[in-house]
């Protein structure tokens, strides 16, 4: 596990991701909530947060999980299986996240299912560049850093 001033970067590098993260999901919201208003009302509205939250605890999971496993990996350049490991992981979570939170949303019955739905892909597709440059640049970083 890498110590010191090189494991002190990599979590600031995931806090600078997550305010942006957290700033796509803010632009996406004030974006969409007049027009979901328009369409649906406040339940449409508020079926829109839930959806773009889940997105976002989701990506933010997926961000700490690919970092963990990286800085778990205990050396200056991770082997091609974890670096494999690296990448479907934290896609895979973030993946069922995304899965679980809908559903257990959508069942509840208290927000409007399509709503929810559409508001999911959404904010999902809009945060997939920001954790793949996420994932690109600290990747890149493991094989850059000396020994």
């Amino acid at each position: 596990m890498a110590t010191g001033p090189e494991h002190m970067r990599s979590w600031k590098a995931l806090a600078r991701y997550a305010i942006l993260l957290v700033a796509v999901s803010l632009l996406l919201i004030g974006a969409g909530v007049l027009p979901t208003m328009r369409l649906g009302g406040s339940d449409a509205v508020s079926a829109m947060l839930v959806g773009c939250g889940i997105s976002l605890l989701a990506g933010l999971a997926g961000m700490m999980a690919m970092l963990v496993i990286i800085e778990g990996s205990g050396t200056a350049e991770l082997r091609p299986a974890d670096r494999l490991t690296a990448t479907v992981v934290p896609m895979a979570l973030r993946l069922g996240l995304v899965i679980a939170g809908g559903l257990a949303a959508g069942l509840s019955g208290h927000f409007d299912p399509r709503v929810l739905l559409i508001w999911l892909a959404i904010s999902y597709c809009a945060l997939l560049p920001v954790e793949t440059a996420f994932a690109v640049r600290r990747l890149g970083a493991q094989r850059s850093e000396p020994s």
